[in-house]
């Protein structure tokens, strides 16, 4: 009977097997917020054709073309401040640079098939 599976919780068992947080929160972030978020307080100066981008937002409103955006994201920068080591943008504009911790929701799958 399919209504007497779903009352012993199935989807606990199954969510407990490839992470537990992504079934709590949502598949995007299953790192939390903190994991998958832009640092929108620092700023740096990128510039590729005549174009400047001084921000993780700037990235997408200002360059728009994602090979520009992936050759920003491979740019590095010191990090938070001047006195920090050089870090890859990619680090720092975490969202918009598609480098998410969830950005590859295939792992998951991949390990668990009903």
């Amino acid at each position: 009977c399919p209504s007497a599976s779903p009352s012993k919780a199935p989807s606990r068992v199954i969510s407990d097997t490839p992470t537990e947080t992504p079934t709590k929160t949502s598949t995007e972030s299953p790192t939390g917020d903190s994991g998958c978020k832009d640092d929108n307080v620092f700023t740096f100066s990128f510039e590729i054709n005549e174009i400047t981008a001084t921000s993780c937002a700037e990235l997408t409103t200002k360059l728009k073309k994602p090979s520009r955006i992936t050759k920003a994201c491979k740019a590095r920068f010191k990090y938070p401040d001047e006195k920090g080591p050089r870090t890859v943008l990619k680090d720092i504009c975490v969202l918009t640079c598609g480098n998410c911790p969830s950005a590859s929701p295939s792992n998951a799958p991949s390990q668990f098939v009903p």
